[in-house]
């Protein structure tokens, strides 16, 4: 950002008589109005931010304009000031121009006076056809419309009433035509409606605001604001969005302040990827063109010699078109279009090997009209100096802020950040990130490396350890629980197992141990879980049984002399012969898991499962051939299956014209005397080919049609 404007001091000084105006050129600057005080002459300066203090800097224009000008505006159409004095017994308009003295141009025809504090507030609407001024010190006041085109300064007025008082100056934004002002009286930004003239605020109290008497926007649209905050003259930045204001820099004091600015022309800004690079990689360099001169600028040049150690390798992105050069350091784009709107051109720069130091340079953007400047040079946006070179400090590669030795806790982590820009890096481990997350002891390395120089950095890592070790015992029946909370020894929990929470229940006997971390303090707790050494156990853990046939669930179990019973769980339901015997006999159609539980007559529980897959083989034999000749041998055509799992629900046989020969119903695969003789109503077919249509169905419900072809040979 930017800041310069113009400012008036009243000295008592008369007007000079002037036949010809020399106008501004608009270049973004910022005028600012000073008086000493409301009835004295204005001072006009050019404000700008001293790069070494950070203070505000107010450059005259003219010491004197030889008026007391207020309520200011800057006319894109002729590029003049105007302005008028506020006071009702000596109102007047006036025009000021790049000489720095007011012309006087009368009392505006139609223009009403008194009845409110004065016309302090104005500014020149952005087509440049009026000077509109406000005078709204009390509730109510009234909002003046200056013709600029008319002969007589023709003045529209419309009356006003409302509790934001004591605006002291507004501002057109230029890029959506609304009016800001600033209410000193309710101490918040307000907008204004030009056509109504009604005034609104959303807007939060900025309480330390005792005056602000000057609002003028920049090129980007950003608000800015002088006048005493915190009981200091302070320039400062206004969210339109929020209302919210950051101070920029104190400035001067003054009696009576008006700002207007420029912001109808263009800016070219330059950045760079970063401030600090090494010799022998890449940067990437942004030429920022904002364009808010109101047409499209036809025929730029934008230039720029890089220093001698750099050169410009490639043009990434420009959205101007044009011719472009590159040569060594020097960038030359010439026969841009710039439209209106902001966007960028990004040069691809590898700077050489033996650079090092101190470099900044600017841009130039040639080409521009008599009225924006003809050229301008480029701006650094994150410094608040006017036109200000691009800086990058180029050091040597060096990664000697990597410590030779480290030191973790078990749990914490130590993350090494080699970040350096545009270079590589490999570290022991093969990766190439430029940070590394470590939670081991060990030795580490990496190698950073840029297109001419490499460095090794080696560091090594070590624990400090606080071992304890506990052992804990527990009985437990296996249907019972025993609960442990570990959670006062540490906050972090590493089971053999896995499990991760400070409190366990556990619920079968077995070893179990937990190493517990609080920073540099590792406690060791092994636990022996015990039961009464009773069981069930089901002999085999996986069966796998062909659909259609049974298998045993063998089982055998221990518990001493007591008497126990049992209970089969059936995941499928009504597959076992029995449920409270210890062998059952289970026939599933669909895998299935079977639970065995075993009551003591102590109460434990004990419990084993198996799991059950059903092997579905569904291949089935249909002859091709028969010959009904009562030999014993293919004498019938039926259906055929390795196992009894499947079943015929109905089959059809047609001669070769469509005609049914045959049907049966409902009945067992495997079944020759269920099948087709060869006959037809009693008689024996001739010998030909016959078409057969085939609805089976295997035991688990599982459906299947099949068709094709048999022949009868006699």
């Amino acid at each position: 950002m930017k800041i310069k404007f113009i400012i008036t001091i009243s000295l008592f000084w008369t007007i000079q008589p002037i036949i010809a105006q020399e106008p501004f050129i608009c270049q973004g600057q910022y005028f600012l109005s000073l008086s000493a005080s409301i009835s004295s002459n204005s001072g006009l300066f050019l404000v700008e931010i001293d790069p070494n203090s950070g203070t505000t800097l107010f450059n005259p224009v003219a010491t004197s304009i030889g008026a007391t000008m207020n309520a200011i505006g800057y006319r894109r159409t002729d590029n003049y000031i105007y302005g008028v004095n506020p006071n009702s017994d000596s109102f007047r308009l006036y025009r000021v121009g790049a000489d720095g003295v007011a012309v006087d141009l009368g009392v505006p025809q139609g223009i009403e006076l008194g009845g409110g504090g004065g016309y302090f507030a104005g500014d020149v609407t952005p087509d440049g056809n009026f000077l509109l001024i406000l005078d709204l010190s009390f509730s109510s006041g009234k909002l003046a419309f200056i013709d600029l085109n008319d002969p007589n300064y023709q003045v529209t007025t419309i009356n006003i009433n409302s509790p934001f008082t004591r605006i002291y100056d507004i501002a057109f934004d230029p890029f959506t035509g609304e009016l800001y002002g600033f209410s000193t009286g309710a101490a918040r930004l307000v907008k204004i409606n030009t056509v109504t003239g009604a005034i609104t605020s959303s807007f939060p109290v900025q309480s330390q605001v005792q005056q602000l008497g000057a609002l003028f926007f920049d090129v980007s649209g950003d608000l800015f604001g002088y006048g005493t905050i915190n009981g200091t003259n302070t320039l400062v930045t206004i969210n339109k969005e929020t209302g919210v204001m950051s101070s920029v820099a104190n400035g001067p004091p003054s009696g009576g302040e008006d700002g207007c600015s420029c912001p109808y022309t263009m800016t070219l800004k330059k950045t760079v990827s970063t401030n600090i690079a090494l010799p022998c990689t890449q940067v990437i360099y942004s030429f920022i063109i904002t364009n808010n001169s109101g047409i499209t600028q036809t025929g730029l040049q934008l230039s720029d010699i890089m220093p001698d150690e750099f050169t410009v390798l490639d043009i990434l992105s420009n959205p101007y078109g044009g011719t472009e050069i590159l040569n060594g350091s020097i960038l030359d784009i010439s026969g841009m279009n710039v439209p209106l709107g902001t966007d960028s051109i990004h040069v691809l720069v590898e700077i050489g090997p033996n650079a090092l130091g101190f470099y900044q340079n600017q841009a130039i953007l040639d080409g521009l009209p008599p009225s924006l400047g003809e050229f301008m040079v480029s701006d650094n946006p994150n410094t608040f100096v006017t036109q200000d070179s691009t800086p990058i400090l180029i050091q040597p590669l060096d990664v000697t802020f990597i410590g030779d030795e480290y030191t973790i806790c078990p749990g914490e982590v130590l993350t090494i950040d080699a970040n350096l820009y545009g270079v590589s890096y490999l570290w022991d481990d093969g990766s190439t990130n430029a940070r590394r997350i470590i939670d081991t002891a060990g030795f580490y390395g990496v190698t950073v490396t840029t297109g001419c120089d490499q460095v090794v950095a080696n560091f090594e890592v070590t624990t400090t350890l606080n071992h304890t070790f506990l052992e804990e015992r527990y009985f437990i029946c296996e249907n019972q629980q025993q609960t442990v909370d570990i959670s006062n020894y540490g906050n972090q929990y590493e089971w053999n197992d896995d499990f991760e929470a400070p409190i366990r229940t556990f619920s079968e006997e077995g070893n179990y141990s937990v190493t517990i971390t609080d920073a540099c303090d590792i406690t060791n707790i092994d636990y022996e879980i015990f039961s009464d050494g009773f069981y069930v156990n089901i002999l085999e853990d996986l069966i796998e049984v062909e659909l259609g046939n049974a298998v045993a669930l063998d089982a055998i179990y221990w518990a001493n002399d007591n008497h126990v019973s049992f209970q089969w769980v059936d995941s499928l339901g009504m597959t076992l012969s029995c449920y409270d015997c210890q062998i059952p006999i289970a026939r599933p159609l669909e895998d299935a898991t079977y639970t065995l539980i075993m009551t003591v007559e102590n109460g434990c529980t004990y419990h084993d499962e198996v799991r059950v897959t059903v092997l579905k083989d569904r291949a089935v034999y249909i002859p091709n051939i028969i010959s009904p000749n009562k030999d014993a041998i293919n004498d019938y055509f039926y259906v055929q299956s390795g196992l009894d799992n499947l079943h015929v629900n109905k089959m059809s046989i047609f001669d070769r014209w469509g005609s049914l020969v045959y049907i049966a119903e409902d009945f067992p695969a495997n079944q020759e005397l269920f099948g087709w003789d060869g006959y037809m109503n009693g008689q024996a077919v001739q010998s030909g080919t016959f078409v057969y249509i085939l609805e089976l169905e295997f035991l688990d419900g599982y459906q299947l049609f099949k068709s094709g072809d048999v022949t009868v040979i006699r």
